[in-house]
């Protein structure tokens, strides 16, 4: 920011207002000017987590639906055998009844660090990211 702020000056604005800036201005000069400006130079930290699993929403909705209808298909569902992941538990079904395969997925978006660890952004306030990052791994 502070080299945009110094090109900006040197190559637009002194000239518009008719301004000769002989050997230019120190970037040192525009990081005053920031920081006079309420401008501060931090480094971003990592986003906030906020776990929601114990809001009274997801509780309830946990207890009274999720868990029943898991335990309606646990009768369907394979089993193995403790320790042994290779040896079934045998469950006898009603003739048409199919057997549940529990397979879990945990849905994750990755991303990589590679961009800005700092920048001057207004004191005491949060960068404006972009919104989109390209590619990402899921």
């Amino acid at each position: 920011m502070p080299q945009g702020l110094k090109k900006y000056m040197e190559l637009k604005l002194f000239p518009h207002i008719h301004m000769n800036v002989g050997k230019g201005i120190l970037l040192s000069t525009t990081c005053r000017w920031l920081q006079c400006e309420g401008f501060k130079y931090t480094t971003h930290k990592k986003a906030i987590y906020y776990n929601g699993h114990d809001c009274p929403d997801v509780v309830k909705y946990r207890q009274e639906e999720f868990l029943p209808t898991m335990a309606e298909h646990r009768k369907r569902m394979v089993e193995y055998k403790m320790g042994k992941p290779t040896e079934l538990l045998e469950k006898i079904l009603p003739l048409g009844v199919w057997k549940l395969i529990l397979v879990a997925h945990d849905e994750s978006t990755c991303m990589a660090n590679d961009g800005p660890k700092s920048s001057w952004v207004p004191d005491g306030e949060q960068p404006i990211l972009k919104k989109g990052t390209g590619c990402r791994s899921h």
